[in-house]
């Protein structure tokens, strides 16, 4: 998220430099945790779990290193924000396109709902109901239930955050 702001206050090179560290934290978490790249389409990613648990640690391991990044880098350069959509469920592919139920909600959570200045992770019904009862969350990890509309459809999510998250938002 941010990334057209960043093309037009900074410029193409600042934006191309933080597409490439964010595709380089998603790589190596992916390969960490089994993830399989889809496709990559400017600054989103799109990426596949054989198991859930290691989605949504992939998906926590990512978010930290992007704050952990973020922390490193000078105020002028930390713009990386980061939006998260995950579901559970059977997709199509395609060629690179994807087709089905969870891609729609998970497409739709991360690329239309998500907050990037809070660094929103949300989750589908599916996924937090598969995963909540057995994933190990680090502390801090908190689930928050949200109530969210795709598509004219109602559906149960979860927000997936830290308490450092609501710490920057309220600095924010």
């Amino acid at each position: 998220s941010g990334f057209t702001k960043v093309v037009e206050s900074k410029g193409l090179v600042q934006f191309l430099l933080l597409v490439a560290k964010e595709r380089e934290i998603m790589k190596a978490c992916m390969a960490k945790h089994g993830g399989e790249l889809i496709k990559y389409e400017g600054d989103n990613i799109t990426a596949r779990f054989d198991d859930e648990l290691e989605a949504i640690t992939c998906v926590a391991e990512v978010h930290e290193r992007l704050h952990e990044y973020n922390q490193s880098v000078d105020e002028a350069t930390k713009e990386v924000m980061m939006c998260i959509g995950v579901e559970h469920g059977e997709i199509l592919m395609m060629g690179g396109d994807l087709f089905g139920w969870a891609w729609d909600v998970a497409y739709q959570l991360g690329e239309e709902l998500a907050d990037g200045s809070k660094h929103e992770i949300l989750l589908g019904p599916d996924i937090f109901e598969i995963v909540s009862p057995k994933w190990k969350a680090s502390n801090g990890v908190r689930f928050e239930a949200r109530e969210l509309e795709i598509n004219g459809i109602t559906l149960k999510a979860s927000r997936m955050y830290t308490a450092s998250d609501e710490e920057e938002a309220r600095l924010h």
